[in-house]
């Protein structure tokens, strides 16, 4: 196993993926700036929620969870990979145009579930269920495009998959730029259809060789095909573990919905958060699980338990590097970022202070968040299902009871508490459960690496906080500066404490410096 290799491929899916959350930022700036926390845009967010909901487990779910690792244990056999791949295709097209069309018919019902507290405001309620019906739209598309990535990511071709969300960022970018004036408020709407054509499209571009060439020979006996059934009978799990996943989601726009307890806005201010907490999760657990799902599913086939555990453990460890930096200083300059950021047009001052707060709070739960990716994915290539959906569906529970209380003490932060505190309880049983399946995982090792980390983090941030207090520099020039300081004093700190991933990054920065 070369681990090189691994740390080379997760840099060009982590690449991608940065591109994207970096232009999704840069669409949030816009969308606040002309929407800031208006009923127009908590309808939209609650409208793209729904057909989300059903390109997670159809889409992103289906193809990570279930196509991804069968399709790489043909890594071997490429001609195998793509007949399969074809005939998931076909069948994955009538289900998305099934889903798509009572997706429509059923809007108003959906928004209902989704959104209770909108029924107070009609007005809201009825531009809701407009813009889910035109949406759905997208669903057909984005699921399509996911399986096509998932191909892409089975033949190790990661960054085209990585860089696809950016299609939908830069088509918020230009549609609001360009033609929000002349399209008002379906604006939104239309970025996204639009977006949803270009997403498939890009990565059958890729393959259209592969793909649409024996695409009709490759239709004939589908369900006669023994990976066609064996990838049948691992949906059907894993998409109650999808669709628990996407509850948990959902106990935030529901409880967010109720104006009354939590404030006007809350939909949207949960929405600008969840862009700097889908940062580190997509740019770090997100590129890491894609890129070892390939090996440790191949580990597991070849009975190499060893190994799978080695890879699982560098993975953690690499996580918990990337990410308790990014925490620390999330909770430390929140007020800074979201005011830099966001606190533009529409977005006053007031918005920036509430936002700072339920950025804190979910800041706690962001470790955890990306352990829960890399914990759910060794399941997965162990081709166990049921653990993360029964550990997924206690902690549910424990979120929905823990968020309705803690909204009537701390209002929309309340939320964000609930949702941390539950992501580390879900953690927690994960990988329990994942010592009894596959052994001891050397927990002092890890332990003693998050703490080390851990120290490091907080030397690196508190130091410049204090030094933020004598800079006259305005906030633009301050965020740069304190970026800087944390990036030297980690990075020397890293050194120093022998970090062998700050040492890695030493060696690599020498030889680009040497050529």
């Amino acid at each position: 196993m070369s681990f090189k290799k691994i740390i080379r491929n997760t840099s060009y899916t982590s690449i991608g993926i940065f591109i994207s959350r970096i232009l999704g930022v840069v669409r949030d700036i816009f969308i606040a700036n002309f929407f800031g926390a208006s009923f127009i845009l908590e309808s939209f967010l609650v409208a793209f929620r729904l057909p989300n909901v059903f390109r997670s487990i159809l889409g992103e779910g289906f193809s990570d969870i279930v196509v991804l690792p069968v399709l790489a244990e043909y890594k071997n056999n490429r001609e195998r990979m793509y007949e399969l791949a074809r005939r998931l295709i076909v069948i994955l097209s009538v289900v998305l145009f099934v889903v798509s069309a009572l997706g429509v018919l059923l809007s108003r019902y959906m928004v209902f579930i989704i959104a209770p507290g909108f029924v107070a405001d009609i007005e809201k309620f009825n531009l809701a269920v407009l813009f889910t019906r035109l949406m759905f739209f997208y669903l057909f598309f984005i699921g399509i495009a996911s399986t096509l990535n998932a191909v892409l990511n089975s033949v190790k071709r990661f960054f085209v998959p990585a860089i696809s969300g950016a299609i939908l960022n830069l088509s918020f970018i230009i549609g609001i730029l360009f033609f929000h004036k002349s399209l008002e408020n379906w604006i939104l709407v239309i970025c996204v259809m639009t977006a949803g054509v270009l997403q498939m499209l890009l990565p059958l571009c890729f393959l259209r060789k592969q793909i649409i060439r024996g695409m009709a020979r490759d239709s004939k006996g589908i369900f006669k095909d023994p990976d066609i059934r064996r990838i049948s009978k691992l949906f059907i799990p894993r998409i109650w573990g999808s669709a628990i996943y996407q509850l948990s989601v959902f106990v935030d726009t529901v409880l967010c919905s109720f104006t009354m307890i939590v404030g006007p806005g809350a939909i949207a201010f949960i929405h600008y958060v969840n862009r700097f907490v889908q940062l580190p999760l997509a740019f770090i657990a997100v590129a890491i699980s894609r890129v070892t799902m390939v090996d440790l599913s191949f580990y597991h086939k070849e009975d190499d338990l060893d190994k799978f555990k080695e890879l699982l453990i560098f993975s953690v460890e690499n996580v918990i590097f990337m990410v308790l930096p990014v925490t620390v200083f999330y909770i430390v300059f929140s007020k800074l970022i979201i005011s830099v950021v966001f606190e533009h047009g529409a977005f006053s001052a007031l918005y920036t202070a509430i936002t700072a707060k339920v950025l804190i709070s979910y800041s706690f739960g962001i470790l955890f968040f990306c352990l829960i990716k890399i914990f759910v994915n060794a399941f997965y290539s162990l081709k166990d299902t049921m653990t993360p959906v029964k550990t997924s569906l206690v902690s549910l529970v424990f979120n929905i009871v823990l968020s309705g209380i803690l909204i009537f003490v701390m209002g929309v932060s309340g939320v964000a508490v609930g949702s941390s505190i539950a992501a580390l309880l879900n953690c927690y049983l994960l990988y329990k459960c994942l010592k009894i399946k596959i052994g001891s995982l050397d927990t002092g090792y890890i332990v003693y690496r998050f703490t080390k980390i851990f120290f490091l983090s907080i030397v690196a941030v508190l130091i410049p906080k204090f030094i933020s207090i004598f800079l006259p520099a305005n906030r633009y020039w301050l965020l740069v500066l304190v970026l800087l300081q944390i990036s030297i004093l980690f990075f020397a700190g890293g050194l120093l404490l022998r970090i062998k991933q700050v040492e890695y990054l030493k060696k690599w920065l020498m030889k680009r410096l040497k050529r």
